[in-house]
């Protein structure tokens, strides 16, 4: 385990009074500070900063062009995701003993006026010493421990932000450039004590060993805030297929040219359409001319019902989510561009048997992706297995069917509201509060003369006369209008794939 510390010095490059650039000015103040505290030059330490790399972590393709030798795509960021970093880091970094209040360190930090100075390790004495001597300095915000063993707080705070120097024997040490000249002379450099400042040739990127923060095992700290990550992280079918032509326009050499943007957000309850009559009239017709043999397979081998085709349809809608776009092509529609790719599909009959089959999906301009064609396949490699769908057996709809339906889409609910992980809200005369913003909703099935809608209201599971249908609240204890919502459509997921349509709407209280 690396028994290295390496240290974040923090400012405000917003505070008035502060010399421009500022980045600049703290870099000077820190080399005076160590100067102070280390007279006998006994650090050997890497230098680095700038601003931290947070953003990237919730960045997003919006857009992919080509154009002949040239390509390039549009991102933009997950906002909820980012300000959760904000917030994680600034508990993390504010959890180590000495560092500022992790309240100072997020609004420096939402504010967007960081500017960091990071060592790769420091002493506790010379750190100390470091964060006494910049105390009167204007813009200090503090010095902070970096867990290198919490990838997200590293990336962010020290490897993602720029080299400077190298510091050893009393020096700070400088690359020329590549022609030779010694330009970007750190400010405080030349007066730092006691040997100033050393120019050498060029390195290329390569950091001496003595000087490199080394690599450290996740720690529980870091483990946290990837689970933070993991859970806030959402990348949308056509996320991965914009990720996917990203990498594809590297080794394209068909010269195309196209531009292909994200749908504008809709309500729509699945990511993805599944025209009946693609399973009704094709896959389960064992009569159909190009469908029968595909039939054969779906009913006679894997053994599924007729009539159970959602179940199928469950299992294919999982796997796209599940799965990278394979055999991805760009193709021109009268809107537009779009793509049409395949996914390999495990997919298990109510008696459990199994087989490997390739859907066939396109994602017009503008639009859900849209399943095209299902056929057998053999491949055994980048085949998703998808959880069991959460489809009831098709039977006469009574109210047992009714109850096991709500009973099915009420577990899913459950499960997804305790999944998520609330944005924090910052109240200015309270605080941070972790549940987010406050509010709830519900699941509106229309027309409650019939079906489903008619059974919630007849049975008091669902509320009476809203707009002439019946609505599902989600009553769980939590104020997070984002629970609340996670548990509607995760509800009425449930409820569209067994072929009850819905929408979801949701409130502040």
């Amino acid at each position: 385990m690396s028994t290295q510390s390496p240290c974040l010095f923090l400012f405000d490059g917003g505070v008035e009074g502060v010399e421009e650039p500022p980045l600049s000015t703290f870099t000077g103040e820190l080399l005076g500070a160590i100067s102070a505290a280390d007279p006998s030059g006994t650090l050997t330490v890497e230098l680095r900063g700038g601003l931290p790399a947070l953003s990237d972590f919730a960045a997003q393709i919006s857009e992919v062009s080509t154009e002949p030798k040239r390509s390039g795509y549009t991102q933009s960021h997950d906002m909820a995701l980012f300000r959760l970093l904000l917030w994680d880091m600034a508990k993390s970094l504010g959890e180590e003993p000495g560092a500022p209040d992790p309240r100072a360190i997020l609004d420096v930090l939402r504010l967007g006026r960081e500017e960091c100075l990071a060592l790769s390790d420091v002493p506790e004495h010379i750190r100390d010493g470091c964060d006494a001597a910049l105390k009167n300095c204007p813009g200090y915000v503090g010095c902070c421990q970096i867990d290198a063993g919490n990838p997200i707080q590293r990336r962010a705070f020290y490897d993602g932000l720029m080299h400077f120097a190298l510091i050893d024997d009393g020096a700070v040490i400088q690359q020329r450039t590549v022609e030779g000249d010694e330009h970007w002379e750190l400010n405080g450099a030349r007066d730092f004590k006691p040997n100033g400042l050393k120019w050498i040739d060029q390195t290329y990127g390569l950091i001496p060993k003595a000087f490199r923060l080394q690599k450290s095992p996740l720690s529980a700290r870091g483990a946290l805030s990837l689970d933070r990550l993991k859970r806030k992280t959402h990348i949308t079918v056509e996320g991965r297929v914009f990720r996917a032509l990203v990498s594809a326009s590297w080794t394209d050499r068909k010269g195309q040219s196209y531009r292909f943007a994200t749908a504008e957000p809709g309500n729509d309850i699945l990511q993805a359409i599944l025209p009946e009559g693609k399973f009704t009239d094709y896959l389960f017709n064992r009569d159909h001319e190009k469908g029968g043999a595909k039939a054969a397979f779906v009913i006679g081998e894997l053994g599924f019902d007729p009539d159970d085709w959602r179940y199928l349809a469950a299992q294919f809608y999982d796997g796209l989510l599940l799965s990278e776009p394979r055999d991805l092509v760009i193709q021109h529609w009268k809107d537009g561009y779009g793509a049409r790719f395949n996914v390999l599909v495990e997919v298990t009959s109510r008696i459990g048997k199994r087989g490997v089959m390739r859907t066939g999906w396109m994602l017009k301009p503008q639009a859900l992706p849209r399943l095209a064609t299902a056929f057998p396949d053999r491949a055994d490699s980048g085949v998703v297995k998808p959880p069991t769908p959460p489809v009831l057996e098709p039977r006469v709809e009574d109210d047992t069917w009714w109850a096991d339906l709500f009973r099915l889409g009420d577990e899913h609910g459950r499960a997804a509201h305790a999944a998520t992980l609330p944005t924090p809200m910052l109240l200015e005369d309270f605080g941070i509060v972790e549940e987010g913003e406050c509010g709830s909703a519900r699941i509106v099935i229309a027309d409650a003369r019939r079906g489903f809608a008619r059974w919630l209201v007849r049975t008091g599971v669902g509320d009476r006369g809203y707009k002439g249908g019946a609505a599902i609240y989600c009553n769980l204890p939590s104020q997070s209008i984002e629970r609340a919502s996670a548990y509607a459509r995760a509800f009425a997921r449930v409820l569209a794939l067994n072929g009850v349509p819905s929408s979801v709407e949701t409130y502040y209280t």
